[in-house]
């Protein structure tokens, strides 16, 4: 039976074992059946994907579904090699700025290069397309997370992420009876119409089977109340540097829970790829004099 075609041209900066093509065998029946996986190095951290999808899995008239694949393909692979994956997507703004002097600023992924992180088997990223809506979707945040260098951008993603994984496979549930925060008493019934009280179980304790480093968890749980509840500013300025650091160890964290079910060994803060810090956009300024163009100076932004 025929299949269809996914082709993209992506940057990324991941490298390939020989039998890692070869290696593709899941588990778990994927939520769309695949027939190939090929990846391609046009040019340094520049790969072509090719994968065949079955013909029964997709739909000519329905476009999200491929929408969907395309971006849970994208965020499985950044997650398994904890790497940016982008699609090469070009694009430039150009400013008049008066005196025949301009300034454009690039939106593509340039030609900047990276050690690479190596893929030693298609096997987890086949178990992926297995995962539940819950499990896609986090993944997909995780990858947001990746690709973006901003630290608050990054941060938003991975809470999103975390919040998903915890609503969805913590076993501490429900309410329960609040306590005296000093002597811990229990503060039920109501004294006054002898009625039980119960308040919700707190996100630190549903989330505690995520965190085995109990000091993450509490960084976690602080930084994602002051910005849910509107006290951004507390987080930027001189503790921008505090959240990036934070940043590389939820990234690390929630990696490796999923990496447990994909089948991928874990990784410490060390191995993450150089590529998760840069700059999104590079910003080169040109300019005219005596009817010559000439290129000024470039820089990043």
């Amino acid at each position: 039976m025929d299949d269809v075609e996914f082709r993209i041209i992506v940057h990324s900066p991941v490298a390939l074992t020989l039998d890692a093509a070869r290696d593709v065998v899941a588990q778990v029946r994927p939520k769309w059946r695949l027939t190939r996986i090929n990846l391609q190095r046009l040019a340094a951290n520049v790969f072509e994907c090719k994968v065949g999808i079955d013909v029964r899995d997709v739909s000519r008239e329905d476009h999200t579904d491929l929408i969907t694949f395309r971006d849970t393909f994208f965020s499985l692979l950044a997650l398994i090699a904890m790497v940016p994956v982008r699609p090469q997507i070009k694009g430039t703004f150009t400013f008049r700025l008066g005196a025949n002097k301009f300034a454009q600023i690039s939106l593509d992924p340039m030609d900047y290069t990276f050690p690479e992180s190596p893929i030693l088997s298609f096997g987890p990223l086949v178990e992926g397309f297995a995962f539940g809506e819950v499990y896609r979707a986090a993944i997909w945040f995780t990858g947001q997370a990746i690709n973006s260098s901003e630290p608050v951008h990054r941060f938003l993603n991975l809470a999103i992420a975390y919040e998903l994984v915890v609503g969805t496979d913590s076993q501490i549930r429900g309410s329960k009876a609040p306590h005296c925060g000093s002597c811990q008493t229990e503060i039920s019934p109501c004294r006054h119409c002898q009625k039980e009280i119960k308040v919700p179980t707190t996100l630190r304790e549903r989330a505690e089977f995520l965190f085995a480093d109990r000091g993450l968890l509490s960084a976690f749980i602080d930084h994602r109340n002051r910005i849910f509840h509107g006290r951004l500013l507390d987080c930027m300025a001189e503790n921008s540097k505090e959240l990036a650091l934070l940043n590389t160890d939820l990234m690390v964290n929630i990696r490796n829970y999923f990496g447990h079910k994909l089948g991928l060994k874990d990784i410490s803060r060390s191995e993450v790829g150089q590529a998760v810090n840069v700059p999104e956009i590079f910003v080169t300024v040109f300019f005219e004099s005596r009817g010559e163009n000439r290129e000024g100076d470039s820089g990043k932004s």
